[in-house]
């Protein structure tokens, strides 16, 4: 646990490095995500210390702020918050959460049924903006 926390310290350590050197602004506005990050890796850090199918419940949350906590973050650092073109990938967290439990949780078939629909969903409507690799 105490190595835990000291990859933590040195993850904040690279963050404000990086933060003074490359001028871009670091303040609570833009490093809020990172307390859901926290938790989403916490959750993984639980399962994986035991892995047993009867504890991969841990993974859907952890999945899911696993996906938004880098959606919030590149959010607030390059669209100023704007996430009006990015609410698909409010579906595509659930879905990656429960992909997670399905594969570590005893592959239980009846989970593919929402994991589908959730991505198809997010993947249709997805802004055409998002699929340009310019």
């Amino acid at each position: 646990m105490k190595e835990f926390f000291g990859y933590v310290l040195i993850g904040l350590g690279v963050i404000f490095v990086l933060a003074t050197y490359s001028g871009i602004e670091m303040n609570m506005g833009v490093l809020w995500p990172a307390f859901l990050l926290i938790p989403a890796i916490g959750f993984h850090i639980f399962f994986f210390m035991n892995p047993h199918p009867k504890r991969a419940g841990l993974l859907v949350p952890g999945g899911i702020l696993l996906v938004y906590a880098p959606l919030f973050f590149f959010s607030q650092l390059l669209f100023d918050g704007d996430m009006s073109g990015t609410w698909p990938f409010f579906l595509i967290g659930p879905a990656f959460g429960l992909l997670e439990l399905y594969i570590f949780g005893g592959r239980n078939h009846a989970l593919l049924i929402p994991i589908s629909i959730l991505t198809v969903v997010a993947s249709i409507f997805l802004p055409p903006t998002c699929y340009r690799l310019n």
